[in-house]
């Protein structure tokens, strides 16, 4: 569900230091499907973070997005996992999937980053951050993007 600004609804976008980011939209070219998130910003990086989500004792958390990265410039994409106290705090996050391209290549194919952590301590809730850093600004598409929580035993 979408809300009027575009943005799927629960979700939070937080500019580079306080200021707004060009454009947030969902639009193509996709990976799979009919829409994908552009992040598209003139500012060094920009991100995007899902809504939380509530957690249960003893479950490990799996997050998973394609991006694709149309332009020549340096930069990277990176996607990780946040776990927040009960005052919506962070209190800890995943090990980063980054995906870098140098610049060298228009080549934007479509790349798979995954992330996957339990948290230490147990908090009360865990959300999704999509990263764009790109140098001089520039365009990152974000499609399948999925957040699971599974027990701890699960293979």
């Amino acid at each position: 569900h979408l809300e009027d600004s575009g943005i799927p609804t629960g979700w939070t976008v937080y500019p580079p230091r306080d200021e707004r980011i060009d454009v947030f939209t969902v639009t193509r070219p996709v990976h799979h499907g009919y829409r994908s998130l552009l992040i598209e910003t003139s500012r060094p990086w920009a991100s995007v973070i899902t809504g939380q989500h509530p957690l249960t004792l003893n479950t490990r958390q799996r997050g998973m997005a394609w991006v694709s990265i149309p332009r020549k410039q340096p930069g990277e994409a990176v996607l990780r996992i946040d776990y927040l106290s009960k005052d919506g705090n962070t209190v800890g996050s995943s090990p980063p999937a980054i995906h870098r391209w140098t610049g060298d290549s228009s080549d934007a194919a479509w790349t798979l980053l995954r992330v996957e952590s339990r948290a230490a301590e147990f908090p009360v809730a865990v959300r999704m951050q999509m990263i764009a850093a790109i140098r001089g600004g520039g365009v990152t598409y974000w499609d399948d993007f999925q957040l699971f929580s599974e027990p701890m035993d699960a293979p």
